[in-house]
Order: structure tokens, then C-alpha cells, then sequence
């Protein structure tokens, strides 16, 4: 069977390493050994990339960042974006984010969002049609009802958990048990032959039904709790079955610390990203309340952490 695209997605590419990665001589360096990777398949396959969304860290990344993209990302990029392309998670407002940038300098190629039952966009993948129903961070996955006299896949940037994949710890709402038992058109699931979903950082692969589904996992290990997973992409074959492809992570490197020290340093990465947010928040017309909100809304804030910020918004 042959391959005929490679699903990807949450990239988080960013001008300054994470804080488990600051041990690395040169994040430029360390980012580009994984997308040399995905290079070197596209080449082997010639074929082109199904991208789920969170290209980049934050929207407004800086100019030496997106210039640096623009160059080094693969060729060829069918694209949705993910809460952290989007400006204030607003996709509307994406032209003025780096994601949109790279779309106007034709680094990737935008699928347009589906909000209602549509018959997706067709598009040829190497020499076979296929059908692109794309979900961005914002837009739930629609059900499909139509023919399948071509290959049906829906490209979603949403939270879906299979049990040990689970970093978030999310409720049996978004669980893929939950959307089997939900969502089932006939032996496919929302009706699609594949589905590639984005956001969640744990990359898994199952079928349900008659329908592959992928999710795609992160590329860039950048957090304490990804340092034992090993990223993946996956190998979209004509028959809509999808192969994943574990990536070579051997040169990176993570700071070596003790347990009593990591669990400070994940309070301070929390912390560090948390003030980051805030301070691009506050050049948009929104008042703090509401960025914080937004904030909170986006990234899983713990309950017991947004009490204490509540309690001291209020003294």
C-alpha cells in the first residue's frame, strides 16, 4: 500500500527553548534535527504533509522565528491551526499571527474550516483524490453522510484521550471510548474513513469501525512529562489506514535534576508560561479579567490554582 501523505501536528516551534530543554547549545538546532526528519520522508515518499494544528508556540511569535519557519519547514503543508496559532484562540483574528504569515508567504496551504454537514474540500495527494474536512481549534468535528467513492478525512485540532494517553487528565466527555459510543454513522466514526486529530501531546493510533484514526502526538518534547515519549508522525497509506513512524530523539537533551528540584521547576515552567501569556494578553483590548479567563479556559488550569488567583484578584 502506498503512502500518499504524513499526518503531523503541535510542532510548537519557539524562539526560546522550554525550560527542560534550556540545557540544548541551540533550540534553532534542536527544533530543525525533527523537521530535518520529516524533510527526509517527504523526500522518500514524495508526498506531502496533514498538519492538526499548533505550528507555532504563540501566535505572535517574533519575526527571526516565523523568518526561520518560512525556511525549514517541509514543502507542502495542508494546515489547520490550533489554539496557540490563533490570536486570543479567535480564528477570525489569524491574519495577524505568525501561522498566517506563513500562509501568505504560500509555506502552507490553509484548509477552510467546516461548521455545519459539507462535503469537504478535494484535493489530490500525490496522484489520489481525496476529501479534507478540516476542524480547527474552535470548530467541532461535523458528521460526514455522504458517498465514499473517494477517501474521506477529517484533520481536527481537538482533545481526544485513549487510557495511559491522557497528559491533560480530561474528562470521559472527550475520551474516544465516549466518541465511539456517541458518534457512530453506520461502522464509521462521524462517518469518515480517517480521522487525524492534533492538541493532545500523547500520540496513539486505533481503529473504530471502519474508520483509522490518528492522533499525532507532539514533535518538539519540550515539558518533564514528555521526556519519556518518543514523538511520532503518521504514514497515510491510499486504503486511509495510517502507519506511525517513531522519530529519532537521540540528541536531545533535558536538564538532569532531582526529583525535589524537578517538581519545583514544573511550578516555575507553569508559572513562567502563565506571566508570558498574560503579558501579550494585556496589548489587546480585553481587561484582565477576561484574558485571564481566557487563559484559564485554554490551558487546563487547575481548579485549586484559579481559586487562589481568584482569592487574590479579590483582596
Amino acid at each position: 500500500m502506498k503512502v500518499i501523505a504524513i499526518a503531523t501536528s503541535d510542532w510548537h516551534l519557539s524562539h526560546r527553548p522550554p525550560v527542560w530543554r534550556s540545557v540544548e547549545p541551540n533550540w534553532y538546532e534542536a527544533m530543525d534535527r525533527m523537521l530535518d526528519q520529516l524533510r527526509s520522508l517527504a523526500r522518500l515518499y514524495s508526498c506531502p504533509f496533514l498538519f492538526a494544528g499548533d505550528l507555532f508556540d504563540y501566535w505572535d511569535s517574533p519575526a527571526e522565528l516565523i523568518n526561520w519557519a518560512s525556511e525549514v519547514v517541509p514543502a507542502q503543508i495542508h494546515a489547520i491551526p490550533g489554539q496557540h496559532d490563533l490570536p486570543h484562540h479567535e480564528y477570525e483574528a489569524l491574519v495577524r499571527s505568525a501561522y498566517g504569515t506563513l500562509i501568505r508567504t504560500g509555506d502552507l496551504f490553509p484548509l477552510a474550516p467546516i461548521s455545519s454537514e459539507s462535503s469537504g474540500q478535494s484535493v489530490y495527494l500525490k496522484d489520489q483524490l481525496v476529501v479534507l474536512h478540516a476542524f480547527p481549534f474552535g470548530y467541532p468535528i461535523q458528521v460526514y453522510k455522504g458517498p465514499h467513492d473517494d477517501l474521506h478525512i477529517a484533520i481536527a485540532h481537538q482533545y481526544v484521550w485513549m487510557p495511559n494517553h491522557n497528559p491533560a487528565h480530561a474528562g470521559p466527555a472527550t475520551s474516544l471510548a465516549h466518541l465511539h459510543s456517541e458518534n457512530m454513522i453506520g461502522s464509521r466514526l462521524y462517518g469518515y474513513d480517517t480521522i487525524i486529530y492534533g492538541d493532545n501531546h500523547q500520540g496513539w493510533c486505533r481503529k473504530v469501525g471502519d474508520t483509522h484514526v490518528f492522533n499525532c502526538g507532539t514533535l518538539m518534547r519540550r515539558s518533564s512529562s514528555e521526556i519519556s515519549y518518543l514523538p511520532q508522525v503518521g504514514l497515510l497509506c491510499s486504503d486511509g489506514q495510517i502507519q506511525p513512524r517513531i522519530l529519532d530523539t537521540a540528541g536531545d537533551l533535558f536538564l538532569n535534576i532531582l526529583p525535589a528540584e524537578a517538581s519545583l521547576m514544573s511550578s516555575a515552567e507553569g508559572l513562567q508560561r502563565f506571566t508570558e501569556e498574560l503579558q501579550r494578553l494585556t496589548h489587546s483590548s480585553l481587561d484582565f479579567a477576561d484574558a485571564y479567563r481566557q487563559y484559564c479556559q485554554g490551558h487546563s488550569v487547575p481548579q485549586a490554582i484559579q481559586k487562589l488567583i481568584d482569592e487574590a484578584r479579590e483582596e
